[in-house]
């Protein structure tokens, strides 16, 4: 009998722990960043309705896009190309996401969308997109940001240690900040 409570209550926990691991996977990727506040040199305001060509540059990436924005929708078209450092210096692109934020009035996030997203490329790495976006309530301006993992791969000066060429993982990423308080 001590065997089948021992075996019942192991089956209760692997059940429990199952089901938190999948409340806390279900998360969706408008709620990412929801809050946090947004530096004020990237925002793009929503103010009135608007079109054109516009870009966006950091150290990282480049991103050249066509707008229109018209009540409460927004398209958005763009090529996002890394910056010449990762072309030189980077062997491999582990990971590359893009993301638009949707900020309010005090520049914190209401929503995030990924825009685009990338595994495993070449430092060469063109993300193409096109999308046509829903402006949530209270949405005064956007953002741009991105999240990525860069591998050398053998490439620059470092060694192993057994005259084999070394490398190292670096990440870069232009995020949302959590606000203070």
């Amino acid at each position: 009998m001590l065997n089948t409570d021992i075996y019942k209550s192991f089956w209760r926990c692997l059940l429990i722990l199952l089901t938190s691991v999948t409340l806390l996977g279900c998360q969706t990727i408008t709620s990412y960043y929801q809050g946090y506040e947004v530096r004020n040199d990237s925002i793009v305001s929503l103010s009135t309705p608007d079109s054109g060509d516009a870009k966006w540059k950091t150290f990282d990436i480049e991103l050249s896009y066509r707008y229109d924005h018209q009540g409460e929708t927004l398209a958005l078209a763009s090529e996002a190309n890394l910056g010449l450092y990762y072309e030189v210096n980077v062997g491999h692109i582990r990971k590359l996401d893009l993301y638009l934020f949707f900020i309010d009035d005090n520049a914190k996030v209401l929503e995030t969308v990924e825009l685009a997203s990338a595994l495993s490329s070449d430092p060469d790495l063109v993300l193409n997109f096109d999308k046509v976006l829903k402006v949530p309530v209270n949405a005064q301006a956007f953002a741009f940001g991105y999240n990525g993992e860069a591998n050398q791969e053998g490439r620059g000066y470092l060694k192993t240690g057994f005259g084999e060429p070394g490398g190292h993982m670096e990440s870069f990423y232009n995020l949302p900040k959590r606000s203070p308080g």
